[in-house]
């Protein structure tokens, strides 16, 4: 007799399954043997569930894969399509990304709206009773098990099938070649955002490398669309849209003058041009509408560029409670992104402040004396925080008063938590990135090195890091002072610090 199935319990077997971060602490160990393996594991795993990689032609998919944007993107793509004025029929959207901020359900949406408890609870358990039934059990092996990022992959489409969406926007995980979402086998269109270095173990040490797997996901007779890219990787873009016998398209992010977006940031321009011809391609496919190729957005699309949203990225959050305390989050995790982040906070925080200074080299005398700025850092796998610190303490007219480095944990003290207890949470990254920030501040600066090392702060949880933020703007500054926090580095930082602040995602 069957146990009875929560959506705790969900929660619980989904948990026990091999993360991505396990899986790519194996392969700094052992190298990416069977990387190339997940596709072909990932197309037995949908059969086990009982699907076929065609049946899922009729989600009307629209593929999207690049390094820096991909989230951003399918976001534009849902809200267009979702607030598209059709007169017949209301459009039901699937969207599908990766990772998510607080709960795995931001995962899986329907109709703008993260899927609930009761429905991923029934489409997990459909999935889950089907890879571990008894007759198959015999078959079963660690390598032929699909993974955590796999599985929710699995019950995303099964979601998607059974709710009857007219179109699944799907986010690619890693690369695209071999990632589990590339089981379509006729999407309606694909496009590729900004590609810069991000999963090189996985992909490749070269950009062109890394472009070879992104377009992996180009199709024969499906249109590919593109934004401005590095030589090397639109060159093989191009080599790999001619392997398909189809055209690649450059978007114009000149048509995005003047439009109001939902998502902040002036590199939002591009994503949103990219958004837009892939869902004039999917109009003209599907409904027969919106000629390809246009000079101008259509006005049916300018509400749902408007109402476009994405937590953890370029988000400002203000606490109710504290009016002289400010969160910027941006979960940028690659060079190219902490970039757009720190040219998104300069404009957002400083509020065009120094819009009239052309002189870098002038001693800085603008910056009001009751702002008090806070860098709350971490990241995490192969990358580089010696490589992202750099791009912070380089950005132009920003200096941090107080430098933050804490671990993804998020509680200090949760008995129900899989996390590992504080006394066992080694600081040996926050260490490195205190080091490398000291270094690099001195760099710039001629304080004495030992004010700045007082000004660097370590914790072995985000709770406790954002404990220290609140006294400090509480207790720590003058009363006409406000907090700017940025919050950058990781996108599970992001999601930890907005669920220490109870903040919906939704």
């Amino acid at each position: 007799m069957q146990s009875k199935r929560t959506y705790k319990n969900a929660i619980e077997c989904l948990n026990t399954l091999q993360s991505r971060a396990s899986i790519l602490k194996s392969i700094e160990k052992t190298g990416p043997l069977n990387f190339s393996d997940g596709l072909s594991l990932s197309i037995n795993n949908f059969r086990t569930i009982c699907y076929e990689p065609k049946d899922f032609d009729k989600l009307n998919v629209i593929h999207v894969a690049g390094t820096k944007g991909k989230g951003s993107v399918c976001a534009f793509v849902e809200s267009i399509i979702r607030n598209y004025p059709l007169k017949d029929k209301r459009i039901r959207t699937g969207l599908y990304t990766s990772p998510h901020l607080v709960s795995v359900r931001e995962r899986i949406r329907m109709d703008g709206k993260q899927i609930s408890e009761e429905k991923f609870t029934k489409y997990f358990f459909d999935c889950w009773d089907k890879i571990y039934n008894t007759t198959n059990i015999n078959n079963i092996t660690d390598d032929t098990l699909p993974n955590y990022y796999r599985f929710i992959t699995l019950v995303a489409f099964h979601a998607f099938m059974e709710e009857q969406v007219d179109v699944a926007i799907l986010e690619v995980g890693i690369g695209g070649e071999y990632d589990t979402t590339n089981i379509v086998k006729s999407p309606i269109v694909c496009g590729i955002t900004s590609l810069g270095y991000d999963h090189q173990l996985l992909l490749g040490e070269t950009i062109s490398e890394i472009a070879w797997h992104k377009a992996g996901i180009f199709k024969k007779k499906v249109p590919a669309f593109t934004v401005e890219q590095p030589k090397e990787a639109h060159e093989m873009l191009k080599q790999r849209a001619a392997e398909k016998e189809i055209p690649l398209t450059i978007v114009d992010t000149n048509l995005m003058d003047n439009i109001k977006l939902g998502l902040s940031g002036r590199h939002q321009k591009q994503n949103a041009a990219l958004a837009v011809e892939l869902c004039r391609v999917w109009f003209q496919t599907c409904h027969n509408i919106l000629k390809t190729g246009g000079d101008k957005v259509p006005q049916e699309f300018l509400i749902g560029l408007e109402r476009a949203r994405l937590s953890g990225r370029a988000q400002i959050i203000k606490i109710p409670t504290m009016d002289r305390l400010t969160y910027y989050c941006d979960g940028a995790h690659t060079i190219e992104s902490i970039q757009s982040c720190m040219d998104w906070f300069r404009e957002t925080a400083f509020q065009g402040e120094y819009n009239s200074r052309d002189d870098a080299n002038q001693e800085d005398t603008t910056v009001p004396v009751n702002v008090k700025r806070i860098l709350l850092f971490n990241c995490t796998g192969e990358r580089s925080g010696l490589n992202l610190l750099k791009v912070i303490t380089a950005s132009p007219y920003i200096r941090f008063d107080y430098a933050v480095f804490c671990t993804n944990v998020v509680y200090s003290d949760n008995p129900d938590s899989k996390e590992p207890t504080l006394s066992n949470i080694s600081l040996t990254n926050q260490e490195s990135f205190k080091n490398d920030w000291l270094s690099l501040i001195a760099q710039q600066e001629t304080n004495n090195n030992m004010i700045q090392e007082q000004r660097v702060h370590l914790f072995p949880s985000i709770e406790h890091a954002v404990n220290w933020i609140k006294e400090y703007a509480a207790h720590g500054t003058k009363n006409n002072t406000h907090v700017q926090v940025l919050v950058s580095g990781s996108l599970h930082l992001v999601g930890g610090v907005l669920e220490v602040l109870n903040v919906d995602v939704e």
